[in-house]
């Protein structure tokens, strides 16, 4: 596979977790003050609901920024230089599919192609 395509996938990649962490970001910063300017009213019970509601929506959040800045790190120690075998940061070219084998991210188009980005974990990359 031309180094060029690997590149160019990584590239997409980077700019949609980029893209992804920073709504993130910004949802997280949202649910805080939603939280934290919730008022305690006489119905106490609904207060420590609303309150309790926002805070698992912000642990919910917090772990999808966490796993997408994971993503982001790993993506970037992919090596672009071509090699012999099959491994990490791999393009391989089936009678199923054309798989980039890096980070869990599932279907990607580029250039009218569709390239499955899967983990080497993966029943497939495996």
């Amino acid at each position: 596979m031309s180094l060029s395509i690997k590149q160019q996938l990584i590239a997409q990649l980077d700019r949609i977790l980029s893209a992804k962490l920073e709504a993130l970001a910004a949802s997280i910063t949202s649910t805080q003050e939603s939280r934290d300017s919730d008022t305690k009213s006489s119905a106490g019970d609904k207060f420590e609901t609303s309150r309790e509601m926002a805070q698992i929506e912000l642990n919910n959040l917090e772990n999808q920024a966490e796993k997408t800045a994971r993503m982001l790190n790993e993506l970037k120690q992919i090596k672009t230089t071509s090699t012999a075998t099959i491994g990490y940061g791999s393009i391989v070219n089936t009678n199923h599919g054309t798989y980039f084998l890096s980070i869990p991210y599932g279907k990607l188009q580029l250039d009218g192609t569709t390239y499955y980005v899967i983990s080497m974990a993966s029943p497939i990359g495996q």
